[in-house]
């Protein structure tokens, strides 16, 4: 499948180009191990410096405690997107970041509106959506690349 690159394998596949590490992985074997572990703080991350930034542009200052105030539904949004699409399956994928992206976006704003009692004007809905998508997609697509760079530098070398 074109969303699992090769190099995310790193043992039992004769195909995979594989580098020798101080833990037998490949590079791009370690990213993996890294992203399925850490995936959900690059999210997070994601839906925060939205936040942080549109605060900013507002010129709302940034404190810590409005900041989080504000970035709380989507918090929540995000963790039941994970629970819900069973992100650490597979958080590599970038159909997981699409899915996650529009999870956190209808969730968030839905628990702003009507948990939270925010406003939810169309613009915001549509920056919000586009910014969680191509955030959560976007980080999986640089690791991606990364990966597969990686991978071509050890084919080369052996």
């Amino acid at each position: 499948m074109w969303l699992l690159p090769k190099f995310y394998h790193s043992h039992g596949s004769g195909d995979v180009p594989r580098a020798a590490s101080a833990g037998g992985l490949s590079f791009g074997a370690g990213i993996l191990h890294a992203m399925k572990r850490w995936f959900w703080i690059l999210d997070g991350v994601a839906v925060v410096t939205f936040v942080f930034i549109g605060r900013e542009s507002h010129a709302l200052g940034n404190e810590w405690a409005a900041t989080l105030r504000v970035a709380a539904p989507f918090l929540l949004a995000l963790c039941l997107g994970i629970a819900a699409t069973r992100a650490w399956r597979a958080p590599e994928r970038v159909v997981t970041g699409l899915m996650l992206g529009a999870a956190t976006a209808a969730i968030g704003l839905t628990l702003r509106r009507f948990v939270f009692s925010d406003g939810t004007a169309t613009t915001f809905m549509i920056v919000a959506t586009a910014w969680l998508i191509a955030s959560m997609v976007g980080w999986r697509l640089v690791v991606l690349l990364a990966g597969r760079v990686a991978a071509r530098r050890t084919a080369a070398a052996s």
